[in-house]
């Protein structure tokens, strides 16, 4: 019986991992490796594979996609994204899709905490010491600037 049951959560990872493939390439994170999430997302899909009941009348996709997604953010909350040194500087290579080093110092210091290290806007206005509406106002003048930059 034990072996039916291994060979169903086989069956069922084989048939939805493209789920997982699916989820992951919607996110674009630094220095998180793909695979790292993927392998989170199929945990995920095992464990929506054991808690599935047929009897509910909904498909196993629909069911499992909140798994993943839970599984996979929380993934991406519990790491924060740090660079090296030689990495920080690869961001002042001409060949990025803006000038990095034309940022002032504020600019590059919100470049970091927002699109580095994925930090939240309250998270970013709580280490600045300042409120989140000046957070909101400086990234929307950030994207100006980067976007004039490109």
């Amino acid at each position: 019986m034990n072996n039916i049951k291994i060979d169903s959560y086989e069956f069922i990872i084989n048939k939805h991992k493209g789920l997982v493939y699916h989820i992951v390439n919607r996110f674009n994170v630094c220095a998180f490796d793909r695979d790292d999430l993927i392998q989170v997302g199929l945990m995920a899909l095992l464990q929506a594979a054991k808690r599935f009941d047929i009897n509910k009348g909904i498909k196993f996709s629909t069911y499992a996609v909140p798994f993943i997604l839970w599984s996979i953010k929380k993934e991406l909350r519990n790491k924060v994204c740090y660079l090296n040194e030689e990495e920080i500087d690869n961001l002042k290579s001409p060949t990025d899709n803006f000038k990095y080093q034309y940022l002032n110092e504020e600019e590059q210091e919100l470049y970091k905490l927002r699109v580095i290290k994925q930090l939240s806007q309250r998270e970013i206005a709580n280490k600045l010491g300042v409120d989140q509406s000046t957070i909101s106002r400086k990234l929307k003048k950030l994207k100006v600037e980067i976007k004039k930059g490109m």
